[in-house]
């Protein structure tokens, strides 16, 4: 079963309402089901209350942060709560070693933003 068959939805999680509308767009136009969060807390919020296959998350969330440690905590914790589901990060101000470190820790690909 795909992703698409399934009643699973994808999360998609950054703190830019640009991004977060550009990715809904495209993945409901594809028929996914797609939840949308805005920052970390919100998205824990929804992998408690939702069954998700597939989440798309941004590695910086604060404005003055760009070291991507928001998003590998946050891929910690997510993986803690849904370790079989697959995590892509995403970023703009990615470095390979930030990339490679995500994957180590359980992320199944990074994207560079944009896309």
């Amino acid at each position: 079963m795909t992703i698409r068959e399934s009643k699973n939805a994808v999360l998609v999680v950054d703190d830019q309402p640009d991004v977060r509308e550009a990715m809904s767009l495209l993945l409901a136009g594809e028929g996914y089901r797609v939840l949308l969060a805005a920052d970390p807390d919100e998205a824990l919020r929804m992998l408690r209350d939702e069954s998700v296959a597939l989440v798309l998350f941004d590695m910086n969330y604060s404005r003055d942060t760009t070291s991507g440690r928001e998003g590998l905590a946050l891929l910690e914790r997510m993986l803690e709560r849904e370790p079989g589901v697959p995590m892509v990060a995403m970023t703009a101000r990615g470095s390979v070693e930030l990339a490679v470190e995500a994957m180590q820790m359980g992320a199944v690909d990074v994207l560079k933003k944009p896309w």
